[in-house]
């Protein structure tokens, strides 16, 4: 997925297996977060904000 937006020009170029080995990481981190503190982790939340803000790492900036 990562090759492909990269390659459409969605996504700026980047390793894309470092960023998916990146991305895995945050995600199994947030659950074992999630796991030893459920009260202050909100899986759906923090889950939806972490990707979010690696999407938004990953967009490729307009060309001037």
């Amino acid at each position: 997925i990562i090759q492909a937006g990269i390659d459409s020009g969605e996504f700026r170029p980047v390793q894309p297996e470092e960023t998916a080995i990146a991305l895995s990481a945050l995600l199994e981190g947030m659950i074992l977060v999630w796991v030893i503190d459920d009260e202050t982790v909100q899986i759906d939340h923090h889950t939806k904000a972490a990707v979010r803000l690696v999407l938004e790492g990953l967009k490729a900036h307009p060309t001037a």
